[in-house]
């Protein structure tokens, strides 16, 4: 027993002096490096510089995908400013103006920084007036078909200054080219973005485009959607309207589309398919029940039964934007600051 105790005794410690040797720092002949807790100190990421294209064909199409077979969204003109958002090889995904979003080919657009941008907002700029299709030339003396430099249409800033009194005024293309176009068909883009906007000038662009063809995506002379001619239309009097129909139903001040009688010449008409309440066309109203509106090609139609021009389309909802105090969703080139 004692013996027992005696190993008991030993054996407690042997576990007592392993504990204090483990309690034990090591020590060696090397000094030991003290250990240090260091806060890594993070510079915010500088955020990158915005990328800005100007459009430079007369009709560049923009894309639901970025691929020419992808469907036709909308286009835009010579001269319209648009943010970069991202690219895929060739292809710009582009904001435009008016908000809308779409993928365009960069062979229709020319490359601009932030200032080079402001350097152009600040510059002397044109802007085609005349409806229709025009041409510059390659020079003055030269106006025959073969001596074309591009062709434009309404809508299309150019920098360059008229000439008091001169025919033809030269014009520069966001790439650096140069055209001469008859100074009847341009207007100062500072003075002419300051008028205020006229029915005559929406309904004189409307009635000039009868017979153009329908296209899906459309926004020029050359061939045009429903909604993109109403756009065309209040464009020409310094008017920025939402692309698609849907979006202008709910621009403006609305209107009852019950209430015919109080429809005003300018006023936006919108229809939809069969009983259907959802907004899949729109049309200006011209007055006495009649209507313009592009639908296979631009035309004009009436709402009225007896009227020789009826369309059996019922009017859905309507709006107003001249006339009206701070339309909602609309804005002017002046105020827009991607044009000044």
């Amino acid at each position: 027993m004692r013996r027992f105790f005696l190993t008991i005794t030993v054996v407690a410690a042997f576990i007592m002096s392993a504990a204090t040797i483990a309690k034990t720092p090591v020590r060696s002949g090397k000094k030991q490096p003290k250990t240090t807790r260091t806060t890594k100190k993070t510079t915010p990421a500088k955020p990158e510089p915005e990328q800005w294209v100007l459009v430079n064909v007369a009709a560049a199409c923009m894309r639901t995908e970025p691929a020419h077979s992808s469907q036709l969204e909308t286009q835009a003109s010579y001269g319209t400013p648009a943010k970069v958002l991202s690219r895929s090889g060739e292809w710009y995904r582009l904001q435009l103006p008016d908000g809308y979003r779409s993928w365009m080919t960069g062979s229709s657009v020319v490359d601009m920084t932030p200032e080079q941008l402001d350097s152009w907002k600040q510059s002397d700029r044109l802007i085609v007036t005349q409806p229709r299709p025009v041409s510059a030339y390659s020079d003055s003396l030269n106006i025959s078909d073969g001596n074309i430099a591009f062709d434009a249409v309404i809508g299309s800033i150019f920098q360059g200054r008229k000439t008091p009194g001169a025919k033809f005024t030269r014009v520069t293309l966001p790439d650096g080219r140069n055209g001469f176009m008859r100074s009847d068909d341009l207007e100062d883009f500072s003075l002419w973005s300051r008028k205020p906007p006229l029915i005559d000038t929406i309904m004189n662009t409307a009635r000039s485009m009868t017979g153009v063809t329908y296209l899906w995506g459309g926004t020029t002379p050359k061939a045009i959607d429903c909604s993109g001619f109403t756009k065309v239309c209040f464009a020409a009097a310094g008017l920025i309207l939402p692309r698609n129909a849907s979006q202008q139903a709910v621009a403006g001040l609305s209107l009852d589309p019950a209430d015919i009688d109080s429809f005003r010449q300018g006023d936006l008409l919108f229809f939809g398919t069969g009983t259907g309440n959802v907004v899949t066309h729109v049309a200006i109203y011209d007055g006495f029940s009649r209507y313009l509106h592009a639908s296979g090609r631009v035309f004009e139609s009436s709402f009225k039964p007896s009227h020789p021009l009826y369309l059996p389309r019922k009017v859905i909802a309507a709006c107003r934007i001249l006339g009206v105090d701070s339309p909602k969703d609309i804005t002017t080139f002046a105020d827009h600051p991607w044009y000044f």
